[in-house]
């Protein structure tokens, strides 16, 4: 009936998945029954408004409530936590090891310890040969054995087709839940139609989540990526509309420069301290550690990035981009790639005509004391 009747006065008319979610949205939210919705049938009573519980602060001062209850303390808590990163940066190996690290309850980035719980972990966006093969290298490294709380799937339904119900039920049957992992967002949550507003669909992609963390007092870990272009706050890299960042109770970013083993894991939300931390990728073990040196500012840094930052920082005043490719015996191609990146990054002020010079104190500098 709505596609034969009002269909073809839509500006463009609706596809058929269009409608079907219209309609399935319609019933979800209407106090009327189908019939009444279709034809004027019987008009079903209105739902009663609901009071909202108000409080004095004298009363709320009075209730005790229980402590928040944390996976890795002080990283991941109760609720919902975005881990955002580029594509093949590390997320699935920092992943991976946060949940065995939790299913063994042994330590969370190489020097947090962590309580034993259960673990759920959807992997969604690979298969179970690849979980296996990094699993299996993760305990080769580590001369461990599989352990049997952490329970591993490679599909799940969307929230339109029971994602929600069914990790309830798990919960209601695990009680012993200490982290639910969902990599990534994208695989379960429904696509968004063009009619839809992209900051509504955003906040209640996650507000599900987090409101199902909350109630039940687990952490759910949901992987997200970055978009590709840079932005000054660490929030901003994070792909779609602040609804994401904002639903969320945290939020994770990974950041590490291509072929370097440095990188830093920015951290904030709700009730955690807002910081960066400088992690380092340990490939003989596969895990991810936090520095031992976090007050190195260029730790982060590639090895062609600090090569680049020595030559400029020998030379008295500004220098040409040929200038440093002939200092560093490189090509002047990717001599200029690099030094155009790291301008961009912040890292080189450019004065005149193709020249560079150091933006940034990245070291602290020692102030004297006036002398009289």
């Amino acid at each position: 009936m709505l596609k034969e009747h009002y269909n073809p006065r839509c500006e463009p008319p609706w596809t058929d998945k269009e409608l079907q979610h219209k309609v399935q949205d319609a019933l979800k939210h209407s106090t009327q029954p189908l019939g009444g919705m279709l034809n004027g049938g019987p008009q079903a009573q209105p739902r009663p408004r609901p009071e909202p519980k108000i409080l004095s602060a004298t009363e709320l001062d009075k209730i005790e409530y229980p402590p928040i209850k944390w996976a890795i303390k002080d990283i991941l808590s109760e609720g919902a936590t975005i881990l955002a990163g580029p594509p093949k940066v590390g997320k699935s190996f920092l992943t991976l090891g946060l949940t065995l690290a939790i299913a063994c309850g042994g330590t969370a980035l190489g020097s947090i310890p962590v309580e034993a719980g259960e673990v759920l972990y959807l992997a969604l966006e690979d298969g179970f040969r690849r979980l296996q093969g990094r699993m299996r290298r993760i305990m080769e490294a580590h001369q461990m054995q599989a352990p049997e709380n952490l329970r591993l799937a490679v599909d799940w339904p969307r929230y339109s087709e029971g994602c929600l119900d069914l990790l309830e039920e798990w919960i209601e049957t695990h009680k012993g839940t200490r982290l639910i992992v969902i990599d990534t967002l994208a695989k379960v949550r429904d696509v968004r139609l063009t009619a839809d507003a992209p900051y509504d669909t955003d906040y209640h992609a996650i507000g599900k989540l987090q409101k199902l963390g909350q109630e039940c007092g687990i952490a759910i870990l949901i992987i997200h990526h970055t978009r590709k272009a840079a932005a000054e706050d660490e929030i901003d890299t994070v792909s779609g509309t602040i609804g994401l960042t904002g639903g969320a109770d945290s939020v994770l970013v990974l950041k590490r420069q291509r072929q370097a083993r440095d990188g830093t894991l920015f951290i904030t939300g709700r009730d955690v301290e807002e910081r960066k931390l400088q992690v380092t990728w340990d490939p003989a073990h596969l895990l991810w550690t936090i520095s031992k040196n976090q007050d190195d500012p260029e730790a982060t840094l590639s090895p062609e990035q600090r090569a680049v930052l020595a030559v400029v920082r020998k030379v008295d005043g500004p220098i040409t981009i040929i200038d440093i490719s002939h200092k560093l015996a490189k090509e002047y191609e990717s001599t200029a790639k690099l030094v155009q990146r790291m301008h961009r990054d912040g890292l080189l002020q450019k004065k005149g005509y193709g020249q560079y010079l150091i933006r940034v104190q990245l070291c602290p500098t020692v102030q004297l004391k006036k002398t009289t």
